[in-house]
């Protein structure tokens, strides 16, 4: 009996930042009537300046839950303003599971040098289904600076941003077809604070995406 095991391994990318039009005439319905980092949450993050170089210079440390750890705490106020002005954006555990957020679109990496032709639609049938893990997302690179960071989550009011990890365990024997290793995107916003100066709280949708096997 052979044993096929994928072990999902996540990408976490900000492609671009977000402003909705209601943000830019409600700026009580953003991030800008949020108050900002004060000195003490400052003194937080420069005292983890030697975690966060590290992590920038070896990006896939992010992948280490040991390394998944908040570097700021946020204020009692501050979690009441952001909780306040976008809530859409916290669900428990049931409401992430039972939302749009955990479609994805399949692709299988392509030849080519154009970044457009590096990966083709695939519809390759799955090896299984999908072993689905929802956890909150801490820390997270932006891929247009390589900066790092922090994922605003609020567990003890069982209000977070979910993230989903797929991954895949077939115990049945070997394949009748060649197998592919495949990728699943998902697109989410997200609010984090920059953990670089100047220190900020931000809005940015983000591409997660999963390795997924699949029959070619």
């Amino acid at each position: 009996m052979a044993i096929f095991r994928l072990l999902s391994v996540l990408s976490l990318y900000v492609v671009s930042l977000a402003m909705s039009a209601s943000s830019t005439c409600c700026p009580s319905c953003s991030l800008r009537s949020v108050d900002p980092l004060n000195p003490d949450q400052i003194a937080q993050i420069e005292s983890n300046r030697a975690f966060i170089r590290e992590i920038e210079d070896n990006p896939m440390l992010l992948h280490n839950q040991s390394y998944q750890r908040s570097v700021v705490n946020l204020t009692q106020n501050q979690q009441i303003q952001i909780l306040r002005n976008i809530p859409q954006l916290f669900l428990s555990a049931r409401e992430f599971e039972e939302s749009l957020l955990t479609r994805g679109t399949i692709t299988v990496p392509g030849e080519g040098t154009v970044p457009a032709r590096r990966r083709r639609a695939t519809a390759g049938k799955r090896v299984c289904q999908p072993v689905m893990r929802y956890q909150p997302l801490i820390l997270a690179l932006r891929a247009d600076r390589r900066d790092l960071v922090e994922y605003i989550q609020m567990p003890g009011q069982d209000k977070n941003q979910w993230i989903l990890e797929e991954s895949c365990d077939d115990s049945a024997s070997s394949p009748p077809a060649p197998l592919a290793c495949a990728v699943v995107e998902r697109d989410v916003t997200g609010v984090f604070v920059t953990l670089s100066d100047p220190y900020i709280f931000d809005h940015a949708y983000v591409v997660v995406q999963s390795c997924v096997t699949v029959f070619q």
